[in-house]
Order: structure tokens, then C-alpha cells, then sequence
């Protein structure tokens, strides 16, 4: 019994030396940030959209499976039923060894997106964006920025 006592003694100050706990082992390997670039604020009255998609091909891009490591993030700028700018930029979290949902939430926030469309979100970034009041659309994956904006109504046939 004493033995035990002792064993589970010593098992609890180990924890508490930063061995066996976390998912670092002690050993570092916390968080990296990458930089997003810096975008202009949308115009006055727009609604900026933001969508994950495969390649830089304006409205004709498709929409990417995965939102946080997706390679590019299109934002659009809508005003009055209609396309007033749009932004295909390379998503610089897809790189980041982990917590790329996180980024590229607090970075859509920070950048002035009200609606995300996408085909899939983790749960990270899920919940980043509907914390921050911001609308999410799921649609499927694959199908052109252009006819996604149409479907969902944000802006007038194309």
C-alpha cells in the first residue's frame, strides 16, 4: 500500500514538471501564426462573402472541399444585388502546421466577411465565425463561386 502511495506521489509531480501532459510533451511546439495579407475594408452598405476555392479563376473558381487549408479564398463584395469587387487571394493558414481554421476565421472576421459559403467547416472555425455573428451557407463542393452567389439569392443572375 505504501508503495502505491509513493508511485502515485511521484506520477502527480511529473505531471506537474510538464511530462505527460499536453499535447507538446514539454518539448515546445506551440502555436505558429502565419501572415494573411492585409485587405481594403468592403464599400460602404456592401456585404462581403467569402468562399474557399480550388483555383484563381474569378467567378469561375470552384468552390474547395476544405475551408481552412483551402489554397485560395475568394471574397466578393456585393452591393445592391450585384458584384461591386471581388478578391481571389492565396490563403497563407492553409500552411500552418495546425490551427488553420482559427486563422483564417479570426482573419475573415478582421477583413469584414458577413457570409462564408462552403462545403465543409471544422468545428474550430464553425464556431469562430458564428461567435462573431457571421452567416455560414453550406453548398456543395466543386460548384462555380458564380453559380453558388446565384442559388443563395446574394446576387442577381450573372
Amino acid at each position: 500500500m505504501i508503495f502505491r502511495e509513493i508511485e502515485q506521489k511521484e506520477t502527480a509531480i511529473n505531471l506537474w514538471h510538464g511530462r505527460g501532459m499536453g499535447y507538446g510533451r514539454g518539448w515546445g511546439g506551440g502555436w505558429s501564426f502565419v501572415q494573411m495579407p492585409q485587405v481594403p475594408p468592403p464599400p460602404s452598405g456592401a456585404l462581403r462573402v467569402a468562399a474557399p476555392v480550388d483555383i484563381n479563376a474569378g467567378l469561375d473558381s470552384p468552390i474547395s472541399p476544405r475551408t481552412g487549408r483551402a489554397p485560395y479564398i475568394a471574397l466578393v463584395d456585393v452591393l445592391r444585388g450585384r458584384i461591386a469587387n471581388i478578391n481571389v487571394i492565396a490563403n497563407a493558414a492553409a500552411s500552418a502546421p495546425r490551427g488553420a481554421g482559427m486563422q483564417l476565421g479570426q482573419w475573415l472576421i478582421t477583413s469584414g466577411v458577413r457570409v462564408v459559403l462552403a462545403s465543409l467547416l471544422g468545428p474550430n472555425l464553425e464556431m469562430v465565425l458564428r461567435q462573431a455573428g457571421v452567416r455560414v451557407e453550406i453548398i456543395p463542393a466543386g460548384i462555380k463561386l458564380r453559380d453558388a452567389l446565384v442559388k443563395l439569392g446574394i446576387v442577381s443572375e450573372l
